[in-house]
């Protein structure tokens, strides 16, 4: 029993320690830069007549995206290549985006991949994350 209670104790002590100490640890960043999850996604590149994806089609997809994210980085059409459900190899030109959010807008960025995926006409989509520390720089 006294086991029990001295554990309790340290508990309780560790959750007070855990609460305050934040307050007076100095932030390991300078002011102004935060750590931020930065995806690229790999999306066809437009098509032209295509009806999903032609180049106004497009741009709404992505204007819908990107739109609680504040916006997105688009980088030069490469060539994407891999193998079909028939084992054959298959090409495309894809398009890297770079979006860059808030930790806390992950599960928001995953529901509207999957609305993107659908509004695009994909089976699937590649998205590369990484966790950068960023800084908007607007003096």
């Amino acid at each position: 029993m006294r086991t029990a209670f001295v554990g309790v104790i340290l508990f309780a002590a560790g959750v007070g320690v855990g609460l305050v100490a934040p307050r007076f640890w100095p932030s390991p960043l300078p002011d102004g830069v935060e750590s931020r999850w930065e995806a690229t996604l790999y999306l066809p590149a437009p098509v032209s007549g295509h009806p999903h994806l032609n180049d106004d089609a497009y741009k709404a997809a992505l204007a819908e995206f990107t739109r609680p994210f504040g916006g997105a980085t688009l980088l030069s059409p490469v060539e994407g290549l891999w193998h079909g459900e028939d084992g054959k190899l298959q090409s495309e030109a894809v398009r890297p985006v770079v979006v860059s959010f808030q930790a806390a807008l992950l599960p928001e960025f995953k529901e509207r991949l999957t609305a993107l995926r659908h509004r695009l006409n994909q089976e699937a989509l590649y998205i590369r994350y990484e966790r950068p520390l960023v800084e908007l720089y607007t003096r």
